[in-house]
Parts: C-alpha cells; sequence; structure tokens
C-alpha cells in the first residue's frame, strides 16, 4: 500500500508536528496509559471461533446440493457432461462429497463459490452399466445482501472449471490481494465513491466515509487503549469511561453507550494517535468496503 500510505504522508507529518509543538510527551502519553489500564478491573475475553465457508457450505448447503445434482440427472445434464447416458436411477447423499471450494469477490455483498463434487453413479459405457467416480464442479451465486441467498450458476467436469477474473477469497471470505491489488482496490474505492477526487491531496477520509453512508463519533472506550477505531457493521453497544470530578483518582466506571450500523467508533484513549484519525477513518472505510462478507458469513454460522 505503498501509495496509499503517501497520499496521507501529509496528514501524518501535520499530526506529528501538532504533537510536537504542544501535544502529550509519546513516552508520558504511553506511561499514563499504562497507569489506566492499570486501574481497570481484570477482565475475561471469550473470544469466538471463527467459521469458515467450507464448513457453511458443507453443513448448511449440502441438501440443496444434491437435490440439484438430482435434478440434473433427471434432466439428462450430467449424461451430456460425460458423454454417455448416466443410468444411476438418482444419487444418494453417501455418494456425494463436497471437495475443494474456492471463493471470487463479486462485490461487497456478493460472491462465487466454485464447488468441486465426487459423485458415484453409473454410466453406460462399452454395452455395460459400470459404476464410476465422477469429479464435477458446481458454482453458486450467493448474495449477503439480506440473508445468505445463493442461485446455481454452471455445472462443470472438474477437468473443465473456468479461470476466474475475480478477486480470490480466503475461507473466511477475506480477499486475497497482492500490493498491486490492494493499491487497484483503493484507488476504486475513491474513483467508485469520490471520482472527483483525483489528486490525494484532495481525498479526505471524512469525505469518503460520507459517501459510505457512515457516521462518526469520538468516544472514550473502557479500557481500550489499543484500539484506535471500531466499525460497527449492526447495532451493538460500547462501554466508555464514566465522567468523573476532576482531581477524582479512584477507578474509572465505565457505562454502556448504543451505537447504530454503520457507525466508525474513534478512540479518544488510544494510547498513540501520531498517525492521525483521518487514516483511522480510512482503515475503517475499507473495512467497510472488503469485510462485509467476513462479517455476514459469521453472523449467518
Amino acid at each position: 500500500m505503498e501509495t496509499t500510505v503517501r497520499e496521507y504522508e501529509d496528514w501524518i507529518a501535520e499530526e506529528e508536528a501538532e504533537a510536537a509543538a504542544g501535544g502529550e510527551d509519546p513516552v508520558a502519553e504511553m506511561l499514563r496509559a499504562k497507569a489506566d489500564e492499570a486501574r481497570c478491573p481484570t477482565q475475561t475475553w471469550l473470544m469466538p471461533v471463527l467459521t469458515d465457508i467450507n464448513h457453511c457450505i458443507k453443513s448448511r448447503y449440502f441438501t440443496p446440493i444434491l437435490q440439484e445434482m438430482n435434478r440434473r440427472l433427471v434432466d439428462g445434464n450430467l449424461s451430456e457432461l460425460l458423454g454417455r447416458a448416466v443410468v444411476s436411477e438418482r444419487i444418494a447423499a453417501k455418494d456425494l462429497e463436497i471437495g475443494e471450494i474456492a471463493c471470487w469477490r463479486l462485490n461487497r455483498t456478493d460472491f462465487l463459490a466454485d464447488i468441486d463434487l465426487d459423485v458415484d453413479l453409473t454410466a453406460e459405457e462399452d454395452g455395460r452399466d459400470l459404476p464410476r467416480r465422477v469429479k464435477f464442479c458446481l458454482t453458486l451465486w450467493f448474495c449477503t445482501e439480506e440473508g445468505f441467498s445463493f442461485e446455481v450458476q454452471e455445472l462443470h467436469l472438474a477437468a473443465n472449471k473456468p479461470d476466474r477474473s475475480f478477486w480470490k477469497l480466503d475461507r473466511y471470505l477475506v480477499p486475497i490481494l497482492r500490493n498491486d491489488e490492494i493499491e487497484a482496490g483503493a484507488d476504486s474505492l475513491w474513483a467508485n465513491h469520490l471520482p472527483e477526487a483525483k489528486n490525494p491531496k484532495e481525498r479526505f477520509a471524512p469525505a469518503l466515509a460520507e459517501k459510505l453512508n457512515l457516521t462518526i463519533v469520538k468516544l472514550p472506550l473502557y479500557c481500550q487503549n489499543h484500539t484506535k477505531s471500531i466499525l460497527f457493521f449492526q447495532d451493538g453497544t460500547v462501554s466508555v469511561h464514566a465522567e468523573v470530578d476532576p482531581g477524582e483518582t479512584d477507578a474509572p466506571l465505565s457505562v454502556p453507550r448504543e451505537i447504530k450500523a454503520g457507525t466508525i467508533v474513534l478512540n479518544t484513549n488510544a494510547r498513540s494517535r501520531f498517525r492521525g484519525q483521518s487514516l483511522d477513518i480510512y482503515h475503517e472505510c475499507i473495512h467497510y468496503e472488503w469485510h462485509l462478507l467476513f462479517y455476514r458469513l459469521q453472523k449467518l454460522m
């Protein structure tokens, strides 16, 4: 992201100059942050187990895939693909195995899934009905705009699966991008939402957030000195420091604060703010554009 970071060097320089002129000394800020953390009560965090698209498809979509393959068996599509008559009466669950799954990003809400299938069939061959295992590739188009719906796109023999020119997703539906692709994605984000801002000095993260219909709020997050910003894909709450009287030294109290979906929370208690909150906003804009599929998958499961 060399070019992307370069676009914000001016912002970083301004923030550092401001800190040098009258801001808190970095060492003093670190010591203050550590003192704040020491006063916070010990907390136990239960980390969620992330689910991947392979588990999702195998556990939730096996039956629809089996039904689709049986429909294509009855319609003669499997015979057409094999170039010989398939005489199996039906495909049972034990006759179908889901193999590798490759996912491809179409946009922030939609993706393709190329699903390798191993299917046990009986087909005519040299005048005899012979059992054989055939490898197919079934493509599903998933849309996560409302729920997690899909439609069948195409079926190929595995050896003839199509090459894709889309950006590939990993098993958590996070884009797998080279540095040049990350740069292209960042440029496309500006081009799609603020095409008039062609000069890097004209690109301001708050304006981009506004175009994405994201709201920005600044809050003192409770015992979260390492967290600079949070993006809320859905309504939620955060714990913030309660207001205290000047000179009070007791352990800080927390109060809940409701946050609406589509909100970027900037943490005013972050340990270091030298890189500038504009970069934090831009960071969350990229999350909003590129990581919605990951969030929707976790929510589904």
